[in-house]
């Protein structure tokens, strides 16, 4: 039920660095046998501070940045009477801040899993504020409930806003996508879900933008 706050700049800036930063409420980085059942977080995620995770990008599987209500990365579904009641936000109004990283996910939820199952709410905000550039040398991807799941989406209810008012420079090929329940899925199929959360871009992008009220960017049938 605490609040986490990082307020330190955060500097990984070797060349090849295999480093992920993961910030989560519950899970930061999961990948173990089974999955979480009834996993409930109601603390605020506020990130503050500087981060720099890479200086020369050679390598996309690294160097990544994902920050979640109840997992940063997770290779495992996350299921069962899960639910998110607190608030990320990145940047302080008016304060400018910069985040570098080979990857960005932010997700009220899961920042970057397989699946999210039946069934699970995120009632938290997703914020990032005016000041807050961002450099990815891939895509970004932001959403109230994931940032990018790779699986499917069965019976989830978002009902938090998704707010962007920075600034992100995208990689070559690189996009932003922002959704209210996911910024991209890549599974087959999507499923009794619903958002009732505002969805808001008020900043600025280099690349492609696709925007949804539950989905930025899918490849689902």
């Amino acid at each position: 039920n605490g609040d986490i706050t990082v307020s330190g700049d955060i500097i990984l800036a070797r060349a090849n660095s295999q480093s992920c930063y993961n910030v989560a409420g519950a899970y930061a980085y999961m990948t173990t046998a089974g999955y979480p059942y009834n996993v409930i977080n109601r603390g605020d995620i506020n990130v503050l501070t500087n981060v720099k995770l890479h200086s020369n990008i050679t390598n996309t599987e690294h160097c990544k940045l994902n920050i979640g209500g109840l997992t940063g990365y997770s290779t495992r579904a996350i299921q069962e009477g899960g639910a998110n009641y607190g608030n990320i936000t990145i940047g302080k109004e008016g304060v400018t801040q910069t985040i570098q990283a080979n990857g960005i996910y932010v997700g009220g939820f899961g920042a970057h899993a397989s699946s999210i199952l039946s069934p699970v709410t995120n009632e938290g905000d997703v914020i990032i504020h005016d000041k807050v550039e961002m450099t990815t040398g891939t895509s970004l991807w932001i959403g109230g409930m994931g940032g990018l799941i790779t699986g499917n989406i069965n019976s989830c209810t978002n009902k938090g806003d998704v707010t962007y008012n920075g600034k992100v420079t995208i990689g070559t090929d690189g996009t932003t996508n922002i959704g209210g329940i996911i910024g991209t899925q890549g599974g087959s199929s999507f499923l009794n879900s619903s958002n009732e959360g505002d969805v808001t871009f008020d900043g600025e992008t280099s690349g492609a933008l696709y925007m949804g009220g539950c989905v930025g960017y899918s490849t689902a049938a």
